[in-house]
Order: C-alpha cells, then sequence, then structure tokens
C-alpha cells in the first residue's frame, strides 16, 4: 500500500523496535516511539481542559492535556504521570501530558497518536482485509461540514487528495476510517466515550450514510490501556451515541477495538492480522 499523500513517519517498524526493546515483544505489531524517553511526575490538577500541574522533582509546571474528553477514570491528584517535553522554542509550555497512571495501569492520554498508530499500520497492510485496497488518504473531506481520518482505494491513483465526488462517483471503490482514542476501562473493558460527544455521534451517521452509498466504512477504537480485553460504548454516559453505535455496526460498519500496550519508552498495538468483529 502506498501514500500518495505524504504522510510523516513516526512510528517505527516493529521489527526494529523488538531488538531493542524485548519487553514489548507480546504485542508484536507495531510500535510508537516516543523521541525521547518519558519523564516521571505527579498529576496534581486539570484545569481549563487543556492544561494540567504537574509536580516533577518538587517543582509544578504547566502541561498542554491532549485530550478533549473528560479522562474519566485516568485523573486522580497524586498519581503518578509521565510528560514529554519539547525543545521548541515557541511553545508557552514545554511539557505534553502523555500517559496518566490508572489503577491497574498506564493510560495514553494523547489523543494525537492514534492517528499516527494506525497509519503506521496500514502502510504495512497488518490486516489482512486491508491488502487488497492499493492507497490510503488522510483527512479526507466526506461532506461539506465533516473530514474522516483515512480513506483506503481499492484502485491504484496518482491523486493527491481525493475529493467528495469521487467517493460519490464510484463508492464502492473506497473504505472510510474514522479512529477513536480510548481511555476509559473499568473492571477489564475499556468503554468510549468519556463524555457525551456529538461530534463523535455525527462520524457514525455519517458512515451509515456512506455505507449506504456501497462504501466500505470501520471504526477504529483504540484504546490505549493494557488492562482492558473487552470493549463496549459508554451507554451510561452517551446512550444516544450507543444506540448510533449499534445502528452502525447492524448495516456493516466494521469495528475494530485495537488494544495497547503502554511503555515509558513507546506503545505497542496487539493485532493479529485480522480486524476484530
Amino acid at each position: 500500500m502506498t501514500v500518495k499523500e505524504p504522510m510523516q513517519k513516526i512510528v517505527k517498524n516493529h521489527k526494529d523496535v523488538q531488538k531493542s526493546q524485548n519487553r514489548l515483544e507480546p504485542f508484536d505489531s507495531f510500535v510508537y516511539v516516543y523521541p525521547s524517553p518519558l519523564i516521571e511526575g505527579v498529576f496534581v490538577k486539570r484545569y481549563k481542559r487543556f492544561f494540567a500541574d504537574i509536580e516533577i522533582d518538587g517543582k509544578v509546571e504547566v502541561a498542554v492535556v491532549p485530550n478533549t474528553g473528560s479522562l474519566k477514570t485516568c485523573l486522580e491528584p497524586g498519581a503518578p504521570c509521565r510528560v514529554s517535553r519539547s525543545n521548541d522554542p515557541k511553545r508557552k509550555f514545554s511539557l505534553t501530558l502523555e500517559q496518566m497512571r490508572a489503577a491497574h495501569s498506564w493510560v495514553g492520554v494523547n489523543t494525537h497518536l492514534p492517528n499516527r498508530m494506525v497509519a503506521c499500520l496500514l502502510e504495512n497492510e497488518s490486516f489482512a482485509e486491508w491488502m487488497s485496497f492499493r492507497s490510503f488518504y488522510p483527512e479526507v473531506k466526506i461532506s461539506a461540514q465533516s473530514r474522516i481520518d483515512f480513506v483506503l482505494t481499492k484502485q491504484p491513483s496518482e491523486k493527491k487528495r481525493i475529493t467528495i465526488n469521487d467517493l460519490e462517483v464510484n463508492p464502492h471503490n473506497f473504505r472510510l476510517i474514522e479512529v477513536k482514542n480510548v481511555t476509559m476501562g473499568e473492571k477489564g473493558c475499556a468503554y468510549f466515550p468519556d463524555s457525551v460527544t456529538e461530534r463523535g455521534q455525527k462520524h457514525l451517521k455519517e458512515l451509515m450514510q456512506w455505507k449506504a452509498l456501497g462504501a466500505e466504512c470501520e471504526m477504529i477504537y483504540l484504546i490505549q490501556r493494557d488492562d482492558c480485553s473487552n470493549f463496549e460504548p459508554a451507554s451510561l454516559i452517551d446512550p444516544v451515541y450507543t444506540e448510533l453505535f449499534h445502528q452502525a455496526k447492524k448495516v456493516g460498519v466494521k469495528i475494530t477495538p485495537l488494544f495497547a500496550k503502554i511503555d515509558s519508552v513507546g506503545i505497542s498495538l496487539k493485532t493479529n492480522g485480522e480486524s476484530a468483529s
């Protein structure tokens, strides 16, 4: 599979990583490697949604929180956390909150990483059903209001981008993929969303519409915690999303939960060559 629109290759091939990180081998597909090992700290508090106070070596610093959700079951004052530090002089705050320690697992809270890891899976044709597609494109506009994370094409294409018109002319040539980051977990089960998500509801509605037109559609839920082995929609938090989830599954939208192992060096994904149903 090729990428017609250049994408930054941040995720390394798992074989290269495993040579130096043997403890990640049980999760044998791909690993996102942080630019440098994460810094240990203590979570103090979150405020204004996108900021948190983190204590590192007795000093409290401000970190950016790259997550719009509630982070329910993740944020506990006094809990260990891990942050990355940027050397970019243009950034007001150099720290980014990457991981929180829950009761039984580290949890990856950075919502920017799942799409990078899925892009790596696509590049390496990790699932058998993806191997019939020849190209994939990130961030494709599928309506006047929305973009989808990835579009896969069955026919080779030299186009730099896919348009709504391309999708409408021959929807059977495409698979639309939306990726969600999952952080909430209780008693071995991961849940999404962790707060009411009208945006998420809209994505499910649009995927069902494209499915009805003949396109293949898939929802990937990347679970960034390793204490869960099951996944369900969070019916008590967003019953509307839950109903749409079941409707989408019933009409043939592929539901693919991917389970991660979280490490201070990187994140590996547990895959076996087939999408989960």
